[in-house]
């Protein structure tokens, strides 16, 4: 599944595994966090704390929030937390993109009300 990162941020991150969720930022050294996929074109952008979906979106992407799928990535948790998207069928592409861009079997992705209600703690002020 494609998966294109844009150059202006590729400049700034370096990846550390095969894992498309091993990025590290180059000057700061913080780890990737946040991360949103547009299906529909594979642009993948990524965000450490304290950026959100939305400054990483309107900074870096090129298309409209609603176009990208938006993830969390709990890594002390081993646990992908995919935020609610109108369109079922683009998370359960993400899933499958992640899969396929070496994120182990070890790593959860989940989404949904459950998922919510047991990162719910986790989720607050993100």
């Amino acid at each position: 599944m494609k998966v294109k990162i844009p150059s202006k941020l590729l400049e700034k991150w370096e990846r550390f595994s095969p894992s498309i969720l091993d990025w590290r930022h180059k000057d700061t050294g913080k780890l990737l966090f946040k991360f949103m996929w547009a299906p529909e074109s594979g642009e993948f952008l990524m965000a450490y704390p304290p950026f959100n979906h939305k400054y990483t979106i309107l900074n870096w992407g090129n298309h409209k929030f609603h176009d990208y799928v938006r993830g969390i990535y709990f890594r002390e948790k081993k646990t992908v937390y995919l935020r609610g998207h109108e369109k079922e069928e683009w998370l359960k592409l993400t899933e499958r993109m992640l899969r396929e861009n070496g994120v182990s079997e070890e790593i959860r992705i989940i989404w949904g009300p459950e998922a919510y209600r047991e990162f719910k703690e986790e989720l607050k002020g993100l």
